[in-house]
């Protein structure tokens, strides 16, 4: 994975996963989520939760639900996904600028 990342320019050595919690949740615009898996938790643990909620892959190209998990599929895969990201926070970014 992080050489895969690193043909797209991106530095994953120092990046670690951190637990969402409810404080994090409340104090969040927005929670990206990238798969039903993920969104199946999100409203296990933070039900009723007034923050909004975008599947990442409805901005990708093609639009999906879900961000497919390359995790043991192979670099090549890995990269694929990782421009499918790529485009979809490159969009979420053009569509939050507009907003402020």
């Amino acid at each position: 994975m992080q050489a895969a990342a690193k043909q797209l320019g991106i530095e994953l050595s120092d990046w670690r996963s951190s637990l969402v919690t409810a404080e994090r949740v409340r104090a969040a615009d927005l929670v990206v989520l990238f798969d039903l898996h993920n969104f199946a938790q999100y409203e296990r643990e933070f039900r009723g939760s007034q923050t909004n909620v975008l599947m990442l892959g409805l901005l990708a190209d093609p639009p999906a639900i879900e961000v497919a998990d390359p995790y043991g599929r192979g670099e090549g895969e890995a990269i694929r996904v990782g421009r499918q990201i790529q485009l979809a926070v490159s969009r979420l970014m053009t569509l939050a600028n507009r907003q402020t």
